[in-house]
């Protein structure tokens, strides 16, 4: 298994140093976003910086977003490609996504969710 993923990781970082632009065209879903409801005084749309953290226990590959200088979620867990590609541009670049809060129809509660992607990482 693991293997394989070092393969999938090789094939990746190949197509982008053969293509050289764009490689962060697809969005993510954020993470952890309902654990950080204090540092989201908005809902919409938002430019923010993406992270590559050097040190977290719980994902060696995690990248914070900030919006505002406020940590405001993660990617999802284990971008290793996404994560080096980030440490090459210097540590950080940014980002754009939205965030929006819905209710549970079944519970009563809210919950946020929100998408983010890479305007262009060559800028």
């Amino acid at each position: 298994m693991a293997e394989e993923k070092q393969r999938v990781y090789e094939k990746k970082r190949e197509d982008w140093n053969r293509a050289h632009a764009r490689p962060f065209e697809e969005q993510y879903k954020i993470k952890g976003l309902n654990f950080r409801t204090e540092n989201i005084d908005f809902i919409g749309d938002f430019i923010g910086t993406a992270k590559a953290c050097r040190f977290n226990h719980h994902d060696p590959y995690a990248v914070a977003i900030f919006v505002d200088g406020k940590h405001i979620g993660y990617f999802p867990a284990g971008q290793q490609f996404l994560h080096e590609q980030i440490m090459a541009k210097g540590g950080e670049v940014e980002c754009v996504g939205y965030i929006n809060c819905k209710e549970d129809e079944e519970e009563g509660y809210y919950f946020y969710y929100g998408r983010v992607w890479f305007e262009d990482v060559e800028k």
